[in-house]
């Protein structure tokens, strides 16, 4: 079978693809980034001109509650709002596609 390192790039690869397919048309999605299986989602107000949120909302905090209650769990990075993941490396197609349809959820439910 494959390796974990192996997986890692595959899955990492496939997270990005899935997250960007999903998130990235949406306005208050104002970054998509990634390396290996660690991948961050930052939010603002309006992608163009970048305007972010007022840091007292915190939406990060507000999307990592709202993806918790669909039992996948993601971080609120402590600078901006930012959803950051970092998911095992035996992650399959599967998982990933139900870690990103919970923040897709999420995002749905916060905005």
């Amino acid at each position: 079978g494959l390796g974990l390192v192996d997986n890692a790039a595959r899955m990492g690869t496939y997270l990005l693809a899935q997250l960007r397919d999903r998130l990235s048309d949406h306005p208050n999605v104002v970054e998509i980034r990634g390396e290996g299986l660690m991948a961050a989602v930052e939010f603002g107000a309006h992608k163009a001109p970048l305007e972010l949120f007022d840091p007292s909302r915190k939406v990060g905090y507000a999307l990592a509650a709202a993806v918790a209650q669909r039992n996948v769990i993601t971080r609120a990075m402590p600078e901006g709002d930012i959803l950051g993941l970092a998911p095992p490396l035996c992650i399959t197609e599967g998982e990933i596609d139900l870690l990103v349809d919970a923040i897709s959820a999420a995002v749905a439910e916060v905005f």
